[in-house]
């Protein structure tokens, strides 16, 4: 007879135990009390065990259904064909050096899936997201600036006349370029905005807004262009929607792609403001200052238009605190060095 294991037998749906001793005897199991009286026994075929749940005591159902339970894993697992197998998850599941390197490979894995799965993600979201909707985000957004910050332009006609030429010049050499879309309806649009303050800024589709107090604090056409040219490289390469969409998260994309769009285009359309929220990454504007010295040179523009707003906004400021509608266009003196670098090598 084996040697066995001590443990608590619990009568069938019952609370009451006894003290005892299982024992493995060929094909059956026997009970014992420590008088060492038989008590009970029945077929190893007939009982039930339940699988190793950390330390917890191990507990196995006979055939009346009382249930034994002990502390003793080894001996459970040796009545078990499964035996060795929990005894392995036993031994993943307490702590050690494998634990260490699984949590490791856990965080590589997250930062992996962030850096390249989510940008594959957001450039899939783009690729299938329509241009109706990508119209209505560029409505949805006016609406709510117009309801909220702006109102009418209070420019002189021709002023808006004269700026329109310029856009129109830039707009044609893009497309020439091939940086433009047949999917984007370019236009300029002139609003008024004291709290804005001087300021232009893209939408999606192709909407370039520009504020009348961006166009009276600098006058200078070169340097308005240069403006232009900037806003019309983000649309040229998606920086409103990636940046959006990359919000959006992992769960949002995988919906998007996936052809559960209805509610978050439906949200995205209808609080157009969010892309109010979204401020550019630094590689969103450089990627932009370098399309602007390209577009201007492309549309006989002086290439240097962008980094004359630049300097204007710091001998104005100088080092003083740039206000706040600068934030979204931050004249780091990195950025106005690579700017120059650009006009150097061109």
């Amino acid at each position: 007879m084996d040697k066995g294991c001590i443990g608590r037998r619990f009568a069938a749906h019952s609370t009451v135990f006894e003290e005892c001793r299982l024992v493995s005897d060929g094909e059956r199991l026997e009970i014992y009390s420590f008088e060492n009286e038989l008590t009970y026994s029945c077929s190893k075929a007939a009982i039930t065990i339940d699988p190793k749940l950390g330390s917890i005591d191990r507990k196995i159902t006979l055939a009346d259904h009382s249930i034994f339970e002990t502390s003793d894993s080894d001996f459970v697992d040796s009545l078990d064909s499964k035996g060795a197998f929990w005894q392995r998850i036993a031994r993943l599941e307490s702590f050690g050096p494998h634990l260490i390197v699984l949590a490791i490979a856990c965080v590589v894995g997250v930062f992996a899936v962030y850096r390249y799965g989510l940008p594959l993600l957001v450039n899939a979201a783009i690729a299938m997201t329509p241009v109706e909707a990508i119209e209505f985000m560029d409505s949805g957004t006016l609406r709510s600036l117009d309801s909220l910050v702006t109102s009418q332009s209070k420019l002189a006609p021709d002023r808006k006349d004269e700026l329109q030429g310029l856009f129109t010049i830039l707009v044609s050499a893009q497309n020439r370029a091939g940086e433009g879309s047949d999917k984007k309806r370019y236009q300029l649009l002139f609003r008024n905005s004291p709290r804005i303050g001087p300021n232009a800024f893209a939408l999606p589709g192709g909407t370039i807004v520009m504020t009348d107090q961006l166009v009276k604090r600098f006058p200078d056409n070169e340097l308005l262009a240069g403006v232009l040219a900037h806003e019309l490289g983000h649309v040229a390469h998606q920086h409103s929607l990636k940046q959006l969409y990359r919000a959006l998260g992992m769960a949002g994309l995988v919906a998007l792609i996936a052809g559960d769009s209805g509610p978050i285009l439906e949200d995205l359309i209808l609080e157009g403001n969010a892309f109010l929220l979204l401020s550019f990454s630094r590689q969103h504007e450089v990627e932009a200052d370098a399309h602007s010295v390209k577009l201007m040179r492309d549309s006989d523009m002086n290439p240097a238009g962008i980094i004359k707003f630049f300097e204007a906004i710091e001998k104005k400021y100088g080092g003083s605190t740039m206000p706040s509608w600068m934030s979204t266009h931050p004249a780091t003196e990195d950025r106005i060095n690579a700017i120059k670098k650009l006009l150097e090598a061109q």
